[in-house]
């Protein structure tokens, strides 16, 4: 009987610590974007979609404050829907290093292609936001 409780004591103390362990590693680090990546973000004004049904608003994921038209908005390299104000993406990037939508990181790399593709004229480089 001694040996079941010790067992199942143990258990009870080694099987939280094991899933904590496991969850702290699938964690991202969260490390802040270089200075340099934010200042050569692509910035632009935000211009309602034509697609946008009637009555409907987007929202800043940030602060959840709707756009209004020409709020100065940028599109991060990751997905062209995923746009913020300027002021909530610089903040959070001085923190983070990932959208904070779908949480890819904010690369080198990205930010080289997404200027390639605003120099071939894509749906953000026209100021369509895509819904």
């Amino acid at each position: 009987m001694l040996k079941c409780c010790c067992i199942g004591t143990l258990l009870c103390c080694i099987v939280p610590i094991i899933f904590f362990a496991a969850r702290q590693q699938q964690q991202p680090s969260w490390v802040p974007t270089p200075p340099t990546f934010v200042q050569n973000l692509y910035h632009t004004k935000f211009k309602p979609p034509a697609n946008a049904p009637a009555g409907s608003e987007l929202e800043c994921s940030i602060c959840l404050l709707a756009y209004t038209e020409e709020d100065e908005i940028i599109p991060l390299p990751c997905d062209e829907r995923h746009f913020f104000h300027a002021s909530c993406i610089t903040q959070w990037l001085e923190t983070n290093n990932c959208c904070p939508l779908c949480k890819a990181p904010v690369t080198q790399e990205a930010l080289a292609q997404q200027q390639a593709q605003l120099g071939a004229g894509n749906a953000v480089a026209e100021n369509r936001i895509v819904m």
